[in-house]
């Protein structure tokens, strides 16, 4: 078997299991209208965490640190990187939705596709957090706000 081939089944599990991990802990999914900020970046390759927020260094020293935003509007988003590097933008639209999770696919101007889950998760101290997952081919970008 492939190795590309399993990594593509791992990271379609591990995305699989993210989302029923998200769709647990919460009452109803937030709306993805709004600004996100980055909270990491990992690597589908090996789970890595390749970039983190300043907010989240401690936690992944070997991290590069990376500021990003990402905004959503009705149909539209764009992704802006702070330190003026690469940023991307599209349109989304829902692709399934849940009391709990909502499910978007996204169409990035350049052509490349990818997926966003929004949802809660509990944080350390109990509080919920809006949660913005968004997945590509090469990384998953972890966002808050």
């Amino acid at each position: 078997m492939k190795k590309g081939f399993f990594l593509k089944k791992a990271a379609a599990l591990l995305s699989a299991c993210l989302l029923a991990v998200l769709s647990s802990c919460s009452s109803s999914a937030p709306s993805p209208e709004g600004e996100w900020t980055l909270s990491f970046i990992q690597s589908n390759t090996d789970g890595t965490v390749v970039a983190a927020s300043p907010a989240y260094r401690e936690a992944y020293p070997d991290a590069e640190e990376k500021e990003m935003t990402c905004l959503f509007d009705s149909e539209s988003f764009t992704l802006a990187d702070a330190d003026g590097g690469k940023s991307g933008s599209g349109t989304y639209e829902p692709m399934d939705s849940g009391a709990d999770a909502s499910v978007y696919t996204l169409l990035f101007s350049d052509g490349e596709n990818a997926r966003a889950v929004s949802s809660y998760t509990e944080t350390a101290d109990g509080e919920r957090q809006a949660t913005l997952i968004l997945s590509t081919d090469e990384y998953t970008l972890h966002f808050a706000r």
